[in-house]
């Protein structure tokens, strides 16, 4: 009998084991200083990465603004450009990376796109207009060769039909939009319809554009009506097809959350992922998509997803090295089968304190495959249901949270699990969408009729 209770819960070890366990972030170990031309030795502090032809780069925030390379796999990194002060007197502050195609842009400002030759690896400053003196935001691409900028005050968008090497104003904004319309985010589905969201006397307002620009339509949309504790901003609005995704945040005090949203319309919304309150917050930063693989990672957040986001995987884990003291992921791209990232590490100054270094890291794809096959061997049954649903898993199910779309945990487990069916009574749930979380990092969605 004792054998027969030792084997069942080696059993139960190795269920569990295989059901949560993830590889762990790998610290690189790079130079954290660079010099500028002038001789100046600075530290760095990397933002926004992107990867072309097998050579890395950065934005760089710290000693005023330039873009930083890497051709060893983020070990070495050097100055790619470096400019103090534009000809007009204003910091060159650099914005993004964005990758289309065999082209690397870096909107910055003012009124101005930093464009990579590969071949000559030297960065060519390109000004959209001369009238144009105000940051470069939302830069977007809808193929190799037609991108936007967003809604610039009176100029409305910029267009460019050729790789960003000459910009026009994208028809002026038609009488349609009032003029206490204010801008907060825009985008675009093709060359010709774009999607525009702004603030009318402090409400919420939606224009869209199928012709071109000729005309804008007002139009009603859902996006943040969902939960009152969902704060009306956004981030990381984009399209990948056929789906358009936005983050909502919610904070208070010294917590917050994050909901993942999509949308084949602009229309009506559905969360895809939704956290519940932590302390300090979790947000997502940016998330991206590599064909059937998508990523979204921030501050307390690693969310995988290879079904177009139906499931999400949380794959965050707070006592990786990563995430300590709650430290966020700037900026990610996939090269090679690798996730790599930046982030800071506190490390021991010449005087003995702590102080925060830039460090890179990088995540081994190849086992996500697995890890993603172990925990989406999930089915809920009946979805939607009146009363009660069942959860069946191929690996032990040994905890479960449900979810309401504030982030409120409104029902979870009472006794340890270690079972593969779960049936869980919804009976005294309010109608309405739900999320399950089970393992605390695997999501699901379920109605309650």
């Amino acid at each position: 009998m004792r054998f027969l209770y030792t084997f069942t819960f080696l059993l139960i070890l190795i269920h569990t084991n295989c059901f949560s366990s993830s590889k762990k972030w790998e610290v690189i170990d790079n130079n954290t200083s660079v010099k500028n031309p002038n001789g100046h030795e600075f530290y760095f502090k990397s933002f926004e990465m992107e990867e072309l032809y097998g050579i890395f780069y950065a934005v760089n925030l710290n000693n005023t603004n330039g873009i930083l390379s890497s051709t060893n796999l983020a070990r070495r990194w050097d100055v790619a450009f470096y400019e103090t002060y534009n000809t007009t007197g204003a910091s060159n502050i650099i914005y993004d990376l964005i990758k289309q195609g065999n082209q690397l842009y870096a909107p910055s400002e003012p009124g101005s796109v930093h464009i990579l030759n590969s071949k000559t690896q030297e960065w060519n400053k390109i000004r959209v207009s001369n009238e144009f003196n105000e940051p470069v935001n939302y830069l977007q691409f809808v193929n190799d060769s037609v991108g936007f900028i967003g809604f610039q005050s009176k100029y409305g968008f910029y267009k460019t039909t050729n790789k960003g090497l000459n910009w026009q104003p994208f028809r002026a904004l038609s009488s349609s939009i009032p003029s206490n319309f204010i801008f907060v985010n825009s985008v675009a589905k093709s060359e010709n319809e774009l999607y525009m969201v702004g603030n009318e006397n402090d409400s919420l307002t939606f224009y869209k554009t199928s012709n071109g620009g000729n005309t804008w339509t007002k139009f009603q949309s859902d996006l943040f009506e969902k939960s009152d504790l969902v704060s009306q901003s956004y981030y990381n609005l984009k399209y990948e097809k056929p789906y358009f995704f936005v983050e909502n945040r919610y904070k208070q005090l010294k917590d917050g959350k994050t909901t993942l949203m999509r949308s084949t319309d602009f229309i009506e919304w559905e969360p895809v992922f939704i956290s519940d309150f932590v302390d300090f917050g979790k947000f997502i930063h940016s998330f991206k998509f590599y064909g059937n693989y998508g990523f979204a990672l921030g501050t307390q957040v690693f969310l995988f997803t290879e079904d177009g986001g139906d499931t999400w995987v949380d794959l965050y884990d707070e006592n990786d090295i990563f995430y300590d003291n709650k430290n966020p992921i700037n900026g990610f791209f996939l090269y090679d089968d690798y996730l790599y990232a930046s982030g800071a590490i506190e490390e021991l100054d010449e005087n003995g304190g702590l102080t925060r270094v830039n460090k890179f890291f990088k995540y081994d794809t190849k086992n996500l495959t697995s890890v993603y096959e172990n925990r989406v061997n999930i089915s809920i049954y009946p979805n939607p249901s009146e009363s009660f649903i069942n959860i069946l898993s191929k690996d032990m199910i040994e905890s479960y949270d449900i979810l309401d779309l504030s982030g409120k945990v409104v029902a979870k487990n009472t006794i340890a699990l270690y079972q593969n069916n779960v049936n869980i009574d919804i009976e005294d749930l309010s109608k309405g969408t739900y999320f399950i979380r089970i393992n605390e990092n695997l999501y699901k969605r379920f109605v309650k009729q």
